[in-house]
């Protein structure tokens, strides 16, 4: 049996099973763009439990220190408003 915890916002996922990282992916994307490291090497394991809190409490801090995330977003919100305005021009709109 494999076990996933996954955990989304509006523009990312987050798919971790208990190893030493957690996936970063564009909710569009089935590859992972980013990892957060949660491994202690020299236990050689997670060095957070595997619970939803914990994997939580993860992206929470990676949110704060990679400015990078914060930038996808704003990329993906530009590429979403230019899809629909070439959509609307596309159906005769202004």
């Amino acid at each position: 049996m494999h076990i996933q915890i996954t955990a989304e916002t509006q523009y990312l996922r987050f798919e971790w099973s208990g190893g030493p990282y957690i996936d970063v992916f564009n909710q569009k994307h089935t590859v992972p763009h980013d990892v957060i490291n949660v491994c202690d090497y020299e236990a050689g394991k997670s060095r957070i439990p595997f619970t939803p809190e914990a994997m939580q409490a993860e992206i929470e801090k990676w949110f704060g220190e990679v400015p990078e995330a914060v930038r996808i977003q704003e990329q993906v919100d530009a590429i979403e408003a230019n899809n629909r305005l070439m959509a609307q021009r596309a159906l005769g709109g202004r």
